[in-house]
């Protein structure tokens, strides 16, 4: 099974046939502030290949360089790299973001600059063609969709399991950090509706203009 639901939503992420990769672990441990291992557990999964159990090791070692661990495991990569760990219940991602959108857009605290010039969809201004009003991601967050639930921490706090307080300082440190490394594995699109968690994970760094900069990411693996 692999990646195939990562693999296949991209395509309507970001246009491109397979999964975003996103920069490396040796770019973060250079120019990144915060570095956000999501479902990402390199200490146990990268052992071959790139060799990413070594630089994200090496990484974590860089004194400027803060990581956050989301998982609803304690990893191995939680244990020996994490400053902060956070463990949402399992396949419940989409509405941790969700609740993080929230606060960054009603505190005024995302990359609208980035959003305007880059993505479409975001909020009813930059819609494509024909869209019924409603359905951006702004609206949906705000509760103004179809679905009228404003996706506030006290909402995903009680799905996810993660406290309202901890989704409000993650959504500030993530908004207010520049620039993140916001680097999925491939655990949270392995369940049902995971296509919708990984393009979350890559909708938060479209949110926060870390896309296509030093230090930054795609919110895909690195």
């Amino acid at each position: 099974y692999s990646y195939a639901q990562i693999a296949t939503c991209t395509k309507y992420t970001y246009g491109t046939p397979d999964e975003q990769i996103s920069n490396s672990f040796e770019d973060a441990a250079t120019n990144s502030r915060l570095l956000i291992l999501w479902g990402n557990n390199p200490q146990e999964t990268r052992m071959s290949g790139g060799g990413n159990t070594f630089t994200s090791l090496w990484a974590s070692h860089k004194a400027d360089l803060r990581i956050i661990v989301v998982d609803p495991r304690y990893s191995d990569s939680a244990a020996l790299l994490a400053d902060d760990w956070i463990a949402p219940r399992p396949g419940t991602d989409a509405a941790l973001i969700a609740a993080m959108a929230h606060v960054m857009i009603t505190e005024e605290l995302h990359d609208q600059e980035f959003l305007d010039k880059y993505c479409s969809g975001f909020d009813e201004e930059h819609m494509p063609d024909g869209v019924p009003p409603g359905n951006s991601y702004k609206s949906y967050i705000l509760g103004e969709g179809p679905d009228k639930t404003p996706k506030t921490p006290q909402w995903a706090s009680t799905i996810t399991g993660v406290p309202v307080s901890t989704i409000v300082k993650f959504a500030r440190e993530v908004a207010t950090t520049k620039p993140v490394n916001i680097t999925q594995g491939w655990g949270p699109q392995r369940h049902a509706n995971g296509e919708n968690q990984a393009r979350a994970i890559y909708t938060l760094a479209a949110i926060t203009g870390n896309v296509g900069i030093p230090g930054g990411g795609t919110g895909g693996r690195e």
